[in-house]
């Protein structure tokens, strides 16, 4: 009997250091969010903002939506393959997926672009530091 109520104590220990270690994993994760949020905000309430829209165009709720814009054309493309507009639009399922690339490229990264045959369609190609392959702020995805 003895050695039951211990082998079930230590079937609980277990179960509770898992829960533990799932809890510790959890606020890792929120951690990086708060990280990958700060650096949001700080790109596009910098100087850089004022450049692009001027002052006072982009309002405090803008930036969620904008930041979420630039990250999808930057997940897309951040393979280094060839894109033109019209296929960033579909994938992204945004019309300003242009500028959002431009955006990017304001922000230092280098985009790459090519004509398509004879015609007056471009492709362009992010060229990604290795350190910044998992996101665009370089910071890794919750």
């Amino acid at each position: 009997m003895y050695s039951i109520a211990s082998q079930q104590r230590k079937e609980l220990e277990v179960v509770t250091r898992q829960k533990l270690e799932e809890m510790d994993a959890s606020m890792t994760k929120l951690e990086q969010t708060n990280a990958k949020t700060e650096a949001m905000l700080n790109f596009y309430e910098s100087k850089y903002v004022a450049s692009i829209v001027g002052e006072g165009i982009i309002r405090k709720q803008d930036i969620p939506i904008l930041y979420k814009g630039v990250q999808q054309v930057f997940d897309i493309m951040k393979d280094g393959n060839w894109y033109t507009i019209p296929q960033l639009r579909d994938r992204t399922g945004q019309e300003g997926a242009d500028r959002r690339m431009r955006e990017l490229r304001q922000n230092g990264y280098t985009v790459d672009r090519r004509r398509v045959g004879d015609s007056r369609l471009w492709e362009y190609r992010l060229d990604v530091p290795e350190q910044d392959s998992l996101s665009l702020f370089g910071l890794n995805k919750p």
